[in-house]
């Protein structure tokens, strides 16, 4: 059997030499592309092969119509929360079919909020700083475990916004919202969210400090307790049923000394998510 490479679809063809066009900036953002008969000339083919090009570049949200006399088609700005919304669908579909575990979203997280816990010691503006504090009382608002545990999730959230790299909190965002879907928090403790609470207050004074190891490390020591708040399942990565990830095996894995971890009282939900 002769190995060959199968030819693609003209309009795939003509589709991929204007998205690497448009990628490497030498069609830029608002930029009005060649009508469809000059670009049917450029490339040697006919007009609705360009047209079917188009539209696959439009559902890529890389183009995009406009009507009217000054109309055509233009090179569409960037959206950040398309590519967030595309990652978190594609790493929604991984972890239900068991390619990623929920092991491997936890300290892909750890690494990601870890670092932005760092750089925003270093970073963060008066502004910013002032949100982080706003965020820390939040979850005193409710006795709601579930609007208790979304509140600290904006705690998270302003730290990744302070970080001064929007690229961790673009990647953070779809790991945080697989991992959601993964939490249990209608099964902890009162004195469990306390603590919670607490740690947060904790990390706001090393942000507030410009601490960035202090914080890293606080920041690492909170996640490995909310790793308790994580259902468990059934793969080769995770712990045995009802028992929450050790830190020592999380601290490990991220190269660093073990935190100790008090008692939470916690029930882990080992059933595999819906």
């Amino acid at each position: 059997m002769l190995s060959v490479e199968r030819v693609r679809p003209a309009y795939v063809q003509v589709a991929a030499q204007l998205q690497d066009l448009i990628v490497r900036g030498d069609l830029t953002a608002g930029q009005r592309l060649p009508v469809e008969a000059e670009l049917s000339t450029m490339f040697g083919v006919s007009r609705s092969t360009v047209r079917e090009a188009l539209r696959l570049l439009s559902s890529r949200h890389l183009v995009e119509t406009r009507r009217g006399v000054r109309g055509g088609t233009f090179v569409a700005a960037p959206d950040a929360g398309l590519l967030g919304g595309f990652l978190e669908t594609s790493l929604g579909l991984l972890s239900g079919a068991g390619v990623i575990s929920t092991r491997q979203l936890i300290e892909a997280n750890e690494v990601l909020e870890i670092a932005a816990a760092r750089f925003a010691a270093l970073r963060r503006s008066p502004e910013q700083l002032a949100a982080i504090r706003r965020a820390v009382f939040v979850a005193h608002r409710t006795d709601d475990p579930v609007e208790r545990y979304e509140g600290g999730g904006g705690f998270h959230a302003e730290i990744l916004a302070a970080c001064g790299n929007p690229l961790l909190g673009l990647v953070a965002a779809p790991v945080r919202a697989v991992l959601r879907r993964r939490f249990q928090p209608s099964c902890v403790t009162a004195e469990f969210w306390e603590r919670g609470t607490r740690r947060h207050e904790e990390i706001y004074e090393a942000l507030e400090l410009g601490d960035p190891e202090r914080s890293g490390d606080l920041m690492r020591a909170h996640l490995a307790e909310l790793q308790a708040l994580t259902s468990q399942p059934a793969d080769p990565d995770a712990d045995a049923p009802g028992q929450a990830p050790t830190d020592t095996d999380t601290e490990a894995a991220a190269g660093a000394a073990p935190v100790t971890k008090r008692a939470t009282g916690v029930t882990i939900d080992t059933s595999p998510a819906a």
